[in-house]
C-alpha cells in the first residue's frame, strides 16, 4: 500500500496531476474486491497544501475527475499526521423521557452508534488536535438539551493552523427514538440496533453502514463512498450516493429508492411493496426479491446489466423491459403474453408482455427494467 500512499501524497503536493495519479493508480494490482481486503488511503495533513481544511474539496475532486470504479472496493480516507488527542464522556439519563430525539452534526470524524442496557444516552469524543494549547476554557464540542431532543455539535476549527477533527462514539439506550440525524464529512457513519421514527445519516467522502434496525423513515446520503444497509425494517427508505456501490441485504420496506453513479447497486433478499434503483455506470444485481406483497419493480441503468431473480411469482405481471445494446431474457416458469409484433422482440431489445392471466385494473406487479449498452436477466431464483 506504500506506493498508493506515495501517489495520494504526490497528488496532495500538486507534484503530480490527477491524470498522472489516475495512470499511476491503473498501473498498480489492486485486490479483487470479493477478497474483502479493506482497502486504506493515509492523507498526511502535514504534507498536505491546504491541509485539513482543503481536504473535502481535494478528496472529491480526486474522485470525481479520476476513476468512477475504484469506490467499488470501499476505500477509507484517514487523517495522519502529528496529533495530539484526549477523550471525554457525557451521559445523560433518558429513563424518563419518552421518544428522545438526537442529533449529532461532526466534521470531519466517523460517528459510531451502538445500543446499550442502561438507561443513560453516553458519547464518548476522542479530540484529535495540534498547533494548538488546550486550556480548560476552550470547547471543541457542545452538547445542549431542549424538550426531549439532545444535540451534540462540533465547533467550527477557528483557522487553518489550529487544526483539530472528533471521533464521536454514541451508545444509545433501548427504547424508541423519535429521530436519529447525524451529520459528517470525510469520514463513515456506522449504526446497529436502534430503533427510530426518523433517521437521517449523512457524509460524503465517507461510507455508511447500518444494521439490524427499526425506522419508520430512513435517508442515507453519502458522496464518493458506498452504502450498506442489512436486517432493516420500516415504511420508506431513500439511499443515495455518488461514486460508490450500494449493498442491501435482509431488508423490508414499504418502499425503497435507492439511487448512485458510477457504482454498482447489489440486493438480496428483498422483501417490499415498490422498489426503484436507478444507478450509471453500473450493474444493479437483485437475488431472491419476494413477490408476496410486490407491486412494482422500476430498476434504470446505463452502461450496466439488470438482473433480477425471483424467490416466486404466483401473482400476475407485467413486464416492459428494454435495452439498446444487449439482450433481454425472460426466464420465469409462467405463462407470457408478449406483444410478437415488434420488431424489437424478435431482437430480443425490447419486451412487453405479462402472464397470461393478468388484466387490466387488477392487482398485479408492473416490472419496468432498462439499461443502455448491457443486458437483461429476470429468472427464477
Amino acid at each position: 500500500m506504500r506506493e498508493k500512499e506515495q501517489i495520494l501524497e504526490m497528488l496532495a503536493k500538486g507534484t503530480i496531476t490527477v491524470a498522472q495519479a489516475k495512470e499511476l493508480l491503473d498501473a498498480l494490482d489492486y485486490e479483487a474486491p470479493q477478497r474483502k481486503k479493506k482497502n486504506t488511503f493515509f492523507i498526511d495533513v502535514d504534507k498536505a497544501i491546504e491541509g485539513l481544511s482543503g481536504l473535502g474539496k481535494s478528496v472529491g475532486n480526486f474522485v470525481s475527475e479520476t476513476f468512477s470504479d475504484l469506490f467499488d472496493r470501499d476505500f477509507n480516507f484517514q487523517i495522519r499526521g502529528n496529533f495530539d488527542h484526549f477523550q471525554k464522556l457525557q451521559t445523560r439519563s433518558l429513563k424518563d423521557v419518552e421518544n428522545p430525539a438526537l442529533e449529532i452534526v461532526n466534521e470531519n470524524g466517523f460517528v459510531r452508534l451502538e445500543e446499550t442496557d442502561s438507561d443513560e444516552l453516553s458519547i464518548q469524543t476522542t479530540v484529535y488536535y495540534k498547533n494548538m494549547t488546550v486550556t480548560e476554557g476552550y470547547h471543541f464540542f457542545s452538547l445542549d438539551e431542549e424538550n426531549g431532543k439532545y444535540i451534540y455539535r462540533a465547533a467550527p476549527v477557528p483557522d487553518a493552523q489550529h487544526q483539530y477533527y472528533l471521533e464521536v462514539l454514541v451508545k444509545l439506550p433501548n427504547k424508541k427514538f423519535k429521530s436519529l440525524s447525524v451529520k459528517t464529512s470525510n469520514a463513515p457513519i456506522y449504526g446497529k440496533n436502534f430503533e427510530t421514527e426518523h433517521l437521517e445519516l449523512s457524509t460524503v467522502n465517507g461510507k455508511i453502514e447500518v444494521h439490524d434496525f427499526l425506522a419508520q423513515n430512513v435517508f442515507l446520503s453519502t458522496a464518493n463512498s458506498s452504502i450498506t444497509m442489512e436486517n432493516a425494517q420500516g415504511e420508506n427508505a431513500s439511499l443515495q450516493s455518488s461514486n460508490g456501490k450500494i449493498h442491501l441485504e435482509d431488508n423490508q420496506f414499504k418502499s425503497l429508492n435507492v439511487h448512485t453513479s458510477n457504482g454498482r447497486i447489489h440486493g438480496e433478499v428483498l422483501d417490499m411493496e415498490k422498489l426503484s434503483l436507478s444507478t450509471s455506470n453500473g450493474a444493479i444485481h437483485l437475488e431472491k426479491l419476494s413477490t408476496k406483497t410486490l407491486s412494482k419493480v422500476h430498476l434504470q441503468s446505463s452502461n450496466g446489466g439488470l438482473y433480477l431473480s425471483l424467490n416466486e411469482l404466483d401473482r400476475e405481471a407485467r413486464f416492459d423491459l428494454s435495452t439498446t445494446s444487449g439482450n433481454v431474457s425472460l426466464n420465469i416458469p409462467v405463462d407470457i403474453n408478449a406483444d410478437f409484433t415488434k420488431e424489437t422482440f424478435v431482437k430480443n431489445k425490447h419486451i412487453q408482455g405479462a402472464t397470461a392471466g393478468f388484466k387490466e385494473g387488477e392487482e398485479g406487479i408492473d416490472f419496468v427494467l432498462s439499461t443502455t449498452n448491457a443486458s437483461i436477466v429476470i429468472e427464477k431464483a
